[in-house]
């Protein structure tokens, strides 16, 4: 519900979870059976670029608020009235940018219920497990004591600070980052079945890079 009532305060909201969780799946880095980050945490790492990005500043929406039935709470988008005028090939651009060469790796915590950055040590945390190793963290809105990097492998951690580095230097040189390549070939095979039309509108932005 939390994440619903995220994609529905813009469509690029949904749309930057969709294009990244391609490029994680093209590259190979997501999966948590295969020690990768889980499409979840891809998304809330997604959610909280957008809340800490200076020139997006996604609402932080209150947590407590999504405890119980199946809807988001009525009017949530409209009583936030937030936009973002950035196009897709923008928002991933800033997105790969951010957790390549911004993102404090191993202190700062991905937590979208705080919408700011926090280091691990910071009082927020008191209850997240892992936060003294120096890895890459993710809270769970919800499980607050729940780091997300429970499934990641260390290899695996490596191997996603690379891709990302590399997708954010191919866009940059109006490249297609390889796992959104990889991706397209297999779009029938995505994480969200409801996604098909979002799929066909990332391509068009994407065109972008080439265009």
């Amino acid at each position: 519900r939390l994440l619903r009532a995220y994609a529905e305060l813009h469509p690029s909201v949904r749309m930057l979870g969709v294009l990244v969780k391609l490029w994680a799946k093209g590259e190979g880095v997501s999966g948590a059976q295969s020690g990768h980050l889980s499409p979840y945490a891809l998304t809330l790492m997604a959610i909280y670029f957008m809340q800490v990005d200076p020139e997006i500043r996604l609402p932080c929406l209150d947590v407590s608020l999504f405890h119980g039935g199946p809807c988001s709470p009525a009017g949530l988008s409209r009583r936030h009235g937030w936009c973002c005028d950035l196009g897709g090939v923008q928002l991933l651009s800033r997105f790969f940018k951010f957790f390549s060469t911004q993102f404090k790796w191993g202190s700062e915590v991905v937590s979208v219920r705080h919408g700011r950055r926090l280091l691990a040590s910071d009082s927020e945390f008191t209850q997240l497990k892992g936060k003294g190793v120096s890895r890459l963290h993710i809270q769970d809105p919800f499980l607050v004591g729940r780091n997300l990097h429970c499934v990641l492998k260390t290899a695996s951690e490596g191997k996603l600070i690379c891709r990302l580095w590399d997708a954010g230097q191919r866009l940059r040189a109006g490249e297609l980052p390889i796992g959104l390549r990889l991706a397209q070939v297999a779009e029938g095979q995505v994480y969200d079945p409801e996604s098909s039309n979002l799929i066909s509108m990332a391509w068009k932005l994407l065109d972008e890079v080439l265009g």
